[in-house]
Formats: C-alpha cells, structure tokens, sequence
C-alpha cells in the first residue's frame, strides 16, 4: 500500500495536527471531519478532495489546489490560503475568518453564510462566486475581482474594497457601513436597499449602477461617476 493510500485509508474523522503533507497528491481522498489544524498542505493537490466539517485552522495551505473541493461547514480561521486554487469549492458556512487569502482563485465558489470577517482577500478572484449572507465584515478585498458575483445581503460593514472590480455585482441589501469603495469599479452593480451610510465612494464607477433604496446618509460620493445610476428613493442622496 503507498503512502497515498494509507493516507486515504485513515483520513475521515482523523487527528493530523501539524502533519506534514505538503506537495502530497491527496485528489478524492475523505478528509470529513478530520483534524488538520495546523498542518503544512503547502501545494497539496485536494482536487475533488471531501473537507466537509476538517478543522484547517492555522494549516499552510499556500499555493494548494481545493479545486472542486467539498469544505461546508470547515473551520479554516486563520489559514494561509495565498494563491490558493478554490474554483468551484463548496465552502458554504465555513469559517474563513481572519485567513488570509491573497491572490486566491476563488471563481464560481459557494460562500453562503461564509464568515470571512477580518481576512485578507487583496488580489484575490471572487469572479461569479455566490456569498449571500456571508460576514465579510472588515475584510481586506483591495483590488479583488467581484465581478458577477452573488452578494445578496452581505455583511460588508468597515471592509476595504477600494480598486477593487465589482462590475455587475450583485449586492443587494448589504451591509456597506463605513465600508471603503474607493475608485471602486461599480458598473452595472446592484446595491438596491444596501446601507451605504458612512461609505467612501470617492471616485467611484457608478454608471448604470442600481442603487435604489439604498442609504447614502453621510456617503463621500466625491468625484463618482454617476451616470445612469437609479437612485430612486435612495436615502441622503439629493440630486443636484
């Protein structure tokens, strides 16, 4: 038996703190419940990998490939996940909180109920990924790509999402409280009924942007472009 199968043959539901699997092909292995806290996945191939409910906490998991992986429910607070591939990765009420995720690929992945509050997100790819209801509160999304993403009701409040792309973005009745849009690319954005209250939006790309209901009390709309924007019963905003 090689060692990939005797890792397979052990790993649901296993203790392995601080185990050293870096570079390891773990592809379709049962990791369910399994305890990795700690550990160095560095460029570990989870491919189709099952992490449903692992605790990853603190684990190296830095260039690794998650790609297609089942991870609900993981706690992987505090995880360094930098260029991480996690395209099309269930990570539905996973615990991302304060990871850091920098330059992550995390297109088309399933965030709901993520708490991802205080990670670092800089650069990272959250292109067309569904985040409804998730805590981003105080993340650092500088410069990330949110493109098509699915960010109905989302707790945004005092995040950093200045420079980032959020080009037909869907943030509907999110929480933006105090929340740093900067030069943020918000064309064709949905932000109807969000709480922007104390928001900077200095310079940002509003175009076309739905932004009705949405409460702009206290906003920096210095220098926005709002061409075509909706605000129709938005709240704070007098049009001059």
């Amino acid at each position: 038996m090689n060692r990939r199968q005797i890792i397979k043959a052990i790993a649901r539901k296993t203790d392995l703190r601080g185990v050293d699997l870096s570079y390891a092909d773990l592809s379709n292995c049962d990791f369910a419940g399994a305890n990795l806290a700690g550990a160095n996945l560095r460029n570990a191939n989870f491919d189709h990998t099952d992490l449903r409910g692992a605790d990853l906490s603190g684990a190296d998991l830095r260039s690794a490939n998650l790609n297609h992986g089942g991870m609900d429910n993981a706690n992987l607070s505090s995880a360094d996940l930098r260029a991480a591939i996690l395209t099309q990765c269930g990570l539905r009420d996973a615990n991302l909180s304060g990871a850091d995720l920098r330059g992550a690929d995390l297109r088309e992945s399933y965030l709901e109920r993520a708490n991802l509050s205080d990670a670092d997100l800089r650069k990272a790819n959250l292109r067309m990924t569904t985040n409804d209801r998730a805590n981003m509160s105080r993340a650092d999304l500088r410069e990330a790509d949110l493109r098509d993403s699915c960010s109905v009701a989302v707790n945004l409040s005092g995040a950093d999402l200045s420079f980032s792309n959020c080009v037909h973005a869907h943030l509907a009745m999110s929480n933006l409280y105090l929340a740093n849009l900067q030069r943020a690319d918000l064309k064709d954005a949905s932000l109807d009924d969000a709480n922007l209250t104390g928001a900077n939006l200095g310079g940002a790309n509003l175009e076309n942007a739905d932004m009705r209901g949405a409460n702009l009390s206290e906003a920096n709309l210095r220098h926005a472009n709002l061409t075509g924007a909706q605000m129709d019963d938005a709240i704070g905003y007098a049009a001059h």
